[in-house]
């Protein structure tokens, strides 16, 4: 298996295992994913019911309920490096992706009914922090014995402040409004590490951690509104705190068996999806779960190698049959590509290229609901009412007739089925030392 500075990520230990190198590629991602949303039945839209109601009437959304075909293409480059500095067991690394052109949004939203005041559509949640994984990282290696090395790293993600300062003269007309904003960049950084055993001439074996990773937006807006000055909380404060881009916490366990001409290795992983939180920090109530793949190499002639893999990765998301709107499927990985190296006396130009396909096995979500159904507070998690039966009409003293039962606007409502592929592509080229 491969020891330069794509194993900064997966096991920061097997950099012992490889020359000093430098290098770097690019990659092409693009889908066919679907996201097609159930009709919604009539008799459950919010009414009108002037200023008195209790939620905007559904036909005042400003935007319409829409599926998805597909999200884009996106192209990412990769460079890294490993150095040992002159020393033997040594190995320092560095490795950076990112995204150059068609990066997908990074747009916040709700899991809930909050979401159709907004883009009134569903999305696949999870697809940031697994494959669009924007990131740099720097690790270092040490080989203790000769079958035992040692790697610790960190990963690099950026993280933004903003503290924005608001006024306006008027209560009642919000068009004209002057704003300052006070923005900040900092970072976040993450622990990874990696053990790397070889019992036998043959056998190899592999640990490796990787804690979570987000992108995260903090900060406070202060609000000033004349004629309000006389409040008691003026001015007034509201807070911001997103989660975006979630990589959850991973425990790997990899195995491989090397010979003259081939390779063939599996790997486990347990994600610890279940500390994932929604883009506003609220806890989503996802699944841990356990991936794996399995892979080989096959050098068919001298420098000039075959590889192909194969892998399983379930969704952890439960069903969502209540009131929210979490996309995401499991899916069959499938790889295939070759790598060709050319030497140089003693150092050699390498040349590889690889396609990756996932598979989204399609997935049918429905909504459970009753015409009795509990109004929408903080801990409901069915399918709830943005219309009380008791909303009193003020001219009669009656509760509104076009109350009664369910009312919502949901956009996850009545169901939705997902599905699809996604492909990533890509060529990379290194010098080895």
């Amino acid at each position: 298996a491969s020891g330069d500075y794509a194993s900064i990520y997966y096991n920061p230990a097997a950099m012992v295992r490889s020359a000093s190198s430098v290098g770097g590629g690019i990659s092409l991602t693009f889908d066919g994913l679907r996201l097609l949303l159930a009709d919604r039945p009539e008799g459950y839209d919010i009414p009108d019911l002037g200023v008195a109601s209790p939620a905007i009437a559904s036909d005042l959304r400003l935007r319409d309920r829409e599926d998805v075909e597909g999200t884009g293409t996106t192209v990412n480059v990769m460079i890294g490096a490993t150095t040992s500095l002159g020393v033997e067991r040594l190995r320092l690394g560095f490795a950076a992706m990112l995204p150059v052109a068609g990066t997908r949004s990074q747009q916040s939203v709700f899991p809930d009914e909050r979401e159709q005041f907004y883009s009134n559509s569903l999305n696949f949640d999870l697809l940031g922090g697994r494959v669009d994984h924007s990131v740099v990282l720097v690790a270092a290696a040490y080989e203790l014995t000769d079958w035992f090395a040692l790697g610790i790293g960190l990963s690099f993600m950026p993280a933004a402040t903003t503290d924005n300062a608001v006024y306006t003269d008027s209560p009642v007309d919000l068009s004209d409004v002057d704003i300052n904003v006070d923005l900040g960049i900092e970072g976040r950084f993450r622990p990874n590490a990696g053990m790397l055993f070889s019992p036998t001439e043959n056998l190899r074996v592999g640990l490796a951690f990787r804690d979570e990773q987000y992108l995260r937006v903090s900060g406070t807006t202060e609000v000033q509104v004349r004629g309000l000055q006389d409040q008691e909380d003026y001015p007034f404060y509201q807070p911001l705190d997103l989660t975006i881009q979630y990589s959850p916490r991973q425990f790997a366990l990899g195995l491989s068996w090397e010979d003259d001409s081939f390779v063939v290795g599996t790997d486990f992983t347990f994600y610890q999806w279940s500390r994932y939180p929604d883009h506003h920090g609220e806890r989503a109530g996802f699944d841990d779960t356990y991936s794996i793949r399995v892979g080989g190499e096959y050098e068919f002639a001298e420098g000039h190698i075959l590889r192909a893999g194969i892998g399983w990765e379930p969704t952890p998301v439960p069903h969502q049959s209540g009131r929210t709107n979490y996309v995401d499927n499991s899916r069959v990985l499938a790889s295939l590509g070759s790598g060709h190296e050319i030497p140089f006396g003693d150092s050699a130009l390498k040349i590889s290229w690889h396609i990756q396909l996932h598979f989204l096995l399609e997935n049918t979500e429905l909504k459970a609901f009753s015409d009795n159904p509990p109004e929408c507070e903080e801990g409901v998690t069915v399918v709830c009412d943005e219309v009380p039966d008791d909303t009193i009409d003020r001219s009669t003293g009656q509760p509104y007739p076009e109350a009664a039962g369910l009312q919502t606007g949901n956009p996850g409502f009545p169901g939705w089925t997902s599905g699809g592929w996604m492909a990533s592509s890509g060529v990379e080229v290194s010098w080895e030392f």
